[in-house]
This record gives structure tokens, C-alpha cells and sequence, in this order.
């Protein structure tokens, strides 16, 4: 999955967060990332690891937020 109109995975995101760095940080790092895209993303994820869901919150996360991509980009050799 990437942020829609980039080629930022949502998983930098993750990883950003998980190794103690701020949304801010991300955010800098990745400016064509909109604060919102990253928010809803985020508050898409907590529903669904609340709710005790995970499966149905990756398909929630692919089919319902807006800005998220599922086209994969390939990098060229």
C-alpha cells in the first residue's frame, strides 16, 4: 500500500512511528504526504486493532480511505 499520488508506502509511516520518530518527522521527510492522508490512515488502523478486527481493517484500509493506493510502484533497475 502507498499513499495515493506518491510513492511513500504506508509502511514508512509505520516504521517511522515504531522507531520513536514523530508524525511531524514523517511529514518533513515526506512532504507529499498530507497531514490528513496520514491521520486517516493512522485512525483507520486503531479502529480496526481496537475492534479486534485486523483482516477487516486492511480491507477497510484499502477499500475506504481515500488517499490510500493500492497500485505498487517498481522501481526501475
Amino acid at each position: 500500500l502507498v499513499f495515493a499520488g506518491t510513492r511513500v508506502p504506508f509502511q514508512t509511516l509505520l516504521d517511522y512511528l515504531e522507531g520513536g520518530e514523530s508524525l511531524d518527522a514523517f511529514l518533513d521527510d515526506f512532504p507529499t504526504v498530507s497531514r490528513d492522508l496520514a491521520v486517516g490512515a493512522l485512525e483507520m488502523l486503531n479502529e480496526g486493532l481496537i475492534t479486534g478486527r485486523p483482516v477487516e481493517y486492511v480491507s477497510q484500509l484499502k477499500g475506504l480511505l481515500r488517499g490510500i493506493d493500492t497500485t505498487v510502484t517498481r522501481e526501475r533497475d
